[in-house]
């Protein structure tokens, strides 16, 4: 949902977003605004940036080495987790800084290691994606300013660069959410298809047992 939400105010190329939770489920039904509150918790307004397709791909890796481990051997486990105090499992990481992409078709390998993972195939259009090209690329404020270090650690741009990056400033992605909600009648997630983690068959099996873990 953030990720076509911020393809429409912005007419960027591409998206970074991260998963709003990975424990929230709503119910159909009336929204309020406390429910738009706990769907999006941060108080962030929506910004575009302008990336190289290098940097494009060095953030994603970025992203995707703080969440997914190398499967090199059937013990481990493919999401980074570790036990908390009481011995649940958990996230090693926080998942507000596991960014995905929109706008470009891509495949995240588990098998490979840090800087290997990610294969970007095209645009979400069919077009060529171009590692030289430089393209716009609508973010949150947060991820902007470097938050997470994405950007910065990952990317590779000097944090005082960061502002020279920035083309719009738009308002806070709740109250976009919120006019969305006004102007339609209803909140949708529509599932965009634009990447995906192989091996799939081992994707299958490594998720089938962490699903289990992480909601036990």
């Amino acid at each position: 949902m953030i990720h076509s939400l911020q393809l429409e105010y912005t007419s960027a190329d591409i998206s970074f977003a991260a998963p709003l939770s990975y424990n929230i489920n709503f119910q159909a039904g009336n929204i309020n605004f406390l429910d738009l509150m706990n769907l999006y918790p941060f108080e962030n307004l929506l910004y575009t940036i302008t990336l190289s397709g290098k940097e494009i791909k060095n953030y994603l890796e970025y992203s995707y080495q703080k969440w997914v481990n190398k499967v090199s051997s059937p013990e481990i486990s493919m999401l980074i987790m570790e036990y908390d105090e009481n011995g649940k499992v958990r996230l090693k990481n926080m998942h507000f800084n596991f960014d995905s992409a929109a706008g470009i078709i891509y495949e995240v390998d588990i098998t490979k290691g840090d800087g290997e993972r990610v294969n970007i195939k095209s645009m979400a259009d069919g077009t060529q994606f171009d590692m030289n090209k430089t393209y716009r690329v609508a973010v949150s404020s947060y991820r902007a300013s470097g938050g997470g270090d994405l950007l910065t650690s990952g990317a590779g741009i000097p944090f005082e660069e960061l502002d020279n990056r920035v083309v719009s400033r738009m308002k806070d992605i709740r109250g976009l959410i919120y006019e969305k909600l006004k102007r339609e009648g209803k909140l949708s997630s529509r599932k965009l298809n634009t990447w995906k983690f192989i091996p799939e068959q081992l994707v299958l099996e490594k998720m089938s047992i962490e699903k289990e873990e992480l909601f036990q």
